[in-house]
């Protein structure tokens, strides 16, 4: 792909980020179901898939068009609302760790994610777990997988405007696994380019407290600064958004690590809940990598988890 001229200033590629580009496209029979007080709006999100045998390590986004499965469900606009979470520096700034809280005991009937971390062999999922630790989060689990490549494969975009190609992840970056995002037409509303990642191993219930965590950057092919939502919520309440944090993020040229607390308020069951990034703000472009959720249960408080953006190489 030859890189375009447009982009404005300060746009630069980094090196072995020209992607190697394979789109996908699955057709279902799936049906739309209706969604009530969503004016022209239907279906449900999220249907993970295994990769086949042309996607590239790390899996792939799946793009599917309306006439292959369910439509993109709405979210309401941010309030604008202050970020609740412990909020990570600006990627200008250096990367402090927060001064430590006393521990406390977890008070009866609250659920525990663990003791210690879960022991993990993926060198980034390690190091993000030493991340954690460091700014006093308590042990979690990963949700989607144990590693950064099968967590990004249990994404799939849902739409017929867009692009998916695989990148290239220079090594002094922290993680490995990363695809670009291209919005090709003008869609009509921010959801309908979605970035979806539906659990299907494990349910929630109401208070469970989850950190998502994802590295984004603008590469200099895109025509206009990207936009993106972080969305979660089920099947059974598309209007909501569990995301506790400021919603919609305007990344850089330079990867940058967002941390994106999560609080539910209602009880899912695995299958029907998920977290997904809205790209459907215009024809831009944007790379995703390092992905990963982490679940607490009831074991961390929300407002002591980090929320915001860091540089990804702090």
């Amino acid at each position: 792909m030859e890189t375009p001229t447009t982009g404005g200033p300060g746009r630069e590629r980094g090196p072995g980020d020209e992607p190697d580009r394979r789109v996908t496209t699955r057709r279902s029979l799936l049906g739309a179901l209706a969604i009530s007080g969503a004016t022209g709006v239907s279906g449900c999100l999220g249907f993970g898939g295994d990769s086949g045998d042309d996607e590239p390590d790390g899996g792939g986004f799946r793009t599917v068009g309306p006439e292959g499965g369910p439509e993109p469900t709405p979210t309401p606009d941010p309030d604008g609302t202050p970020e609740s979470g412990r909020t990570a520096p600006p990627p200008d700034q250096p990367t402090e760790t927060p001064t430590a809280t006393p521990t406390t005991t977890t008070p009866a009937g609250t659920d525990s994610a663990g003791d210690e971390w879960p022991s993990v062999d993926d060198p980034y999922y390690s190091a993000l777990q030493d991340d954690l630790a460091a700014m006093d989060v308590p042990p979690g689990e990963f949700v989607y997988a144990d590693n950064e490549a099968d967590t990004l494969d249990a994404f799939q975009i849902w739409t017929d405007i867009a692009e998916t190609s695989s990148l290239s992840v220079a090594d002094d970056r922290p993680f490995s696994a990363a695809r670009r995002v291209e919005v090709t037409e003008e869609p009509d509303n921010p959801w309908d380019v979605t970035m979806n990642g539906q659990v299907n191993n494990r349910s929630v219930t109401e208070g469970d407290v989850l950190l998502g965590v994802v590295h984004l950057r603008v590469p200099i092919s895109s025509p206009t600064d990207s936009t993106i939502q972080f969305v979660a919520k089920d099947d059974d309440n598309p209007r909501t958004n569990m995301v506790a944090t400021r919603q919609r993020v305007t990344p850089p040229t330079e990867w940058t690590r967002y941390y994106v607390p999560m609080q539910w308020s209602y009880d899912s069951e695995a299958g029907t809940w998920w977290w997904e990034l809205f790209h459907g703000f215009g024809v831009q472009t944007t790379d995703v990598g390092g992905i990963a959720l982490v679940d607490f249960d009831r074991a961390a408080k929300i407002e002591d988890l980090p929320s915001g953006p860091v540089a990804a190489d702090e």
